[in-house]
């Protein structure tokens, strides 16, 4: 058995485990939860594909800069793919896919899929992290009580992709590390060096993150619990600080915990936290699956009909 398998295997087993655990702990508190608002489940459905939706959008405006004839649509059902892979898969196998879509469908150069990827991550991460620690200072404006060690997990992470993009050479330059980040900012800046297209894309992150929140704030309401909108923006922040633990697909369980430990700072139970949280990851669930299965069919019948095409073409035929 390969070792990333038996990691995820480990990492799986440990998470169903605590889950147990805190299930024994905590089943009556859970039990007692009904949903009461059944309709903000189908909101919350709602709003989930309406963010993958922009970040689809914002994934397009980055592809057509790089140079990629990708249309919109095709952008958004290759994101939707990509989504239900990771979702049951590891991260790697997702991100795979899209890359190796895009070089066979569109000639698309790893380099330049890498940049746009790099450029994704470090938008979302940064503004999250900046978003979480506004939440943070609105609450302590409330008297609520802060947790020093979170605010400083979101602050690193904020500054770490300032410097990252500011001044890459703060990265040890251990092995290949330095080379292959050189290689993706290069993309990076050839994105950034547009004035129009990073007011666009911020646009398009932070409205992104807006429907996040409201779907965080449905999520609650659909048990019938209150949640403003700083406890909303915090959730967010958390689930991106979670997300980016691998080490299960999905990062099923770290997400979860990491919420959890942020949304002490919040006036709701540890127990309300949970449930309200697996509700949204079984509905994320539900969404990636129903448009990802059939976007994923129909992208590969679209590979099929280029591989077709190239196999068609006189350079294939003299070749062969």
């Amino acid at each position: 058995m390969k070792a990333s398998k038996l990691i995820t295997l480990v990492c799986l087993a440990l998470v169903l485990g605590a889950a147990w655990w805190y299930l024994n702990k905590n089943w009556d508190a859970i039990s007692s939860l009904r949903i009461t608002n059944p309709l903000l489940v189908l909101v919350l459905a709602v709003l989930m594909i309406t963010r993958m939706v922009l970040r689809a959008v914002f994934q397009w405006q980055l592809l057509r800069r790089v140079g990629s004839p990708i249309g919109l649509v095709e952008t958004i059902k290759l994101d939707y793919a990509a989504l239900m892979l990771n979702q049951f898969l590891i991260l790697p196998v997702g991100a795979g896919y899209r890359a190796a879509y895009l070089k066979q469908v569109h000639a698309l150069p790893l380099k330049h899929f890498a940049s746009t990827m790099a450029a994704l991550y470090i938008y979302y991460l940064a503004a999250s992290a900046a978003l979480g620690l506004v939440a943070m200072g609105w609450l302590a404006s409330r008297d609520a009580t802060i947790d020093p060690i979170a605010g400083v997990v979101l602050a690193v992470i904020l500054l770490g992709c300032i410097a990252l993009v500011v001044s890459p050479k703060l990265i040890p330059d251990a092995g290949n590390l330095r080379t292959k980040t050189d290689r993706v900012l290069e993309g990076w800046h050839m994105i950034v060096g547009s004035p129009r297209l990073i007011v666009s894309a911020s646009a398009v992150v932070l409205l992104s993150m807006l429907v996040t929140v409201v779907g965080m704030i449905a999520a609650f309401g659909a048990f019938g619990i209150q949640m403003d909108t700083p406890g909303g923006l915090l959730l967010m922040s958390s689930q991106r600080v979670g997300s980016l633990i691998r080490l299960t697909p999905g990062s099923v369980g770290f997400q979860e915990m990491v919420s959890l430990y942020y949304a002490q700072m919040l006036a709701v139970t540890s127990a309300q936290t949970a449930v309200v949280l697996v509700l949204v990851r079984v509905v994320n669930l539900v969404v990636s699956l129903g448009i990802g299965a059939p976007c994923f069919w129909i992208l590969q019948r679209q590979t099929d009909q280029a591989d077709k095409d190239t196999l068609s073409t006189p350079a294939a035929k003299d070749d062969s």
